[in-house]
């Protein structure tokens, strides 16, 4: 159920998120931050500090997608 969830929010967005990280300065570097954040909560068995880096993640793609397109 989660990859199918991944597939239906990542996939129609995939060209913006890539000319993001070519034109947006240190938005790879975030977003590789933000990932091992989450990676990490999850490894120490944290899942309140996982979900919180998840919706800091989520809702930042967000914002530069509204002002995006």
């Amino acid at each position: 159920m989660l990859c199918s969830l991944i597939d239906g929010l990542s996939g129609p967005t995939t060209r913006a998120r890539i000319w993001r990280g070519l034109t947006q300065e240190n938005a790879v570097d975030k977003t590789r931050e933000q990932h091992n954040a989450i990676v990490d909560a999850i490894a120490a068995r944290q899942p309140e500090i996982a979900r919180s880096w998840a919706t800091v993640h989520v809702a930042g793609v967000e914002e530069w997608l509204r002002g995006a397109l």
